[in-house]
């Protein structure tokens, strides 16, 4: 993405309109899990920028900086489960799932996932 600029769009998510606007109109673009400020807020899923953009130097340098500090949780954020239960309706796996509900609370998306985490409960 570094040096050919492009979009990054995981197999997750429904695309609401065309990413032409947004990749022409935006030199970054990247996912959120909803509206609420946190540094869990911005998955790896959904990400688009134009060649040679320096967000992508920041990146690696706290990667390159940091790497031994993380634990696997800050490369894989999971959204808290009060900030869940505000979009219950995004949820696949809760009986509470409605697509046309979902998409509703983010008028401006370009794409929603309806991502839940399901490969944790995998038995071992």
């Amino acid at each position: 993405m570094r040096t050919y600029g492009c979009c990054y769009v995981d197999l997750i998510f429904e695309s609401l309109k065309p990413l032409d606007g947004l990749v022409s109109e935006l030199p970054l673009a990247l996912g959120s899990m909803g509206y609420e400020s946190s540094e869990h807020d911005v998955p790896n899923a959904f990400m688009c920028s134009t060649p040679g953009n320096p967000f992508w130097d920041l990146c690696l340098d706290a990667i390159e900086d940091k790497w031994h500090v993380y634990p696997y949780s800050w490369l894989m954020p999971l959204m808290e489960p009060r900030k869940a239960q505000k979009f219950q309706a995004c949820h696949y796996l809760w009986g509470t799932f409605n697509a046309a509900t979902c998409k509703s609370y983010f008028p401006e998306a370009y794409a929603v996932t309806y991502w839940t985490h399901t490969w944790e409960h995998v038995p071992q």
